[in-house]
């Protein structure tokens, strides 16, 4: 009789299993399920889609950062080619800013600021071959190009440019480098491999600069900050 009345009770249990599983009710899983769900997604997958979906963020945000830097340029080039069509008086030069700044300003935000347009016309003034000069600097983001717009020497600013873009320097790490005046210092310093072809150009042409002090706790080793 015990026999019978245990398999009697398995019988049961099986068809109150199958119940709940028709009724959508599920048995909680075991110890050998947990350990199975806790490994789905694979850490391997996880790291492949995070990855992917980083290259993609960085990607958007270069290709928008490029459009954006050219339509600054793009801007002040038509800013000096109204002004050099119409009076040579800087009055109508702040005008034609101001009037541009009120026009879009409501429609496009204030990234179109009195301020932004000057630096605008001045990123065109700095830079009038830009186009074609500069077209694969893809890697310098607005904030790079305005700083570089700050050094007066030609020759510098193109060091700065190549090294911003090789290194891949941050806008703190290009203005620090800029404040300590990197590129008159690799003047004076011995032949290296770095930076090696402007550095000639500059020697040749005689822009060796003045001795320059570098600040405590700046080191700077043939260009690369450290």
């Amino acid at each position: 009789m015990p026999a019978r009345r245990k398999s009697t009770e398995t019988r049961g249990s099986t068809a109150n299993l199958r119940n709940r599983k028709g009724s959508g009710m599920l048995s909680a899983p075991n110890g050998n399920d947990l350990a199975m769900t806790s490994e789905i997604p694979s850490s391997h997958l996880l790291e492949a889609v995070r990855s992917i979906l980083r290259e993609a963020r960085g990607q958007v945000y270069a290709a928008a950062n490029a459009a954006m830097v050219e339509a600054y340029w793009q801007i002040g080039r038509r800013i000096v080619e109204e002004e050099q069509g119409g009076a040579v008086r800087a009055e109508y030069g702040r005008q034609i800013i101001r009037n541009l700044a009120r026009d879009l300003g409501d429609e496009f935000g204030k990234g179109l600021s009195v301020a932004n347009l000057w630096n605008f016309r001045q990123f065109y003034l700095t830079f009038p071959d830009a186009g074609k000069l500069y077209a694969l600097r893809r890697e310098l983001s607005w904030t790079h190009w305005r700083l570089v717009m700050r050094v007066e020497n030609p020759q510098a600013r193109d060091y700065y440019i190549e090294e911003t873009a090789r290194q891949q320097w941050s806008s703190r790490a290009l203005e620090r480098a800029i404040e300590t005046r990197s590129f008159e210092r690799l003047l004076k310093a011995p032949p290296s491999g770095i930076g090696l072809g402007l550095v000639n150009q500059a020697r040749l042409s005689g822009c060796g600069g003045e001795e320059v002090v570098e600040p405590d706790g700046a080191w700077m080793v043939f260009g690369m900050l450290v």
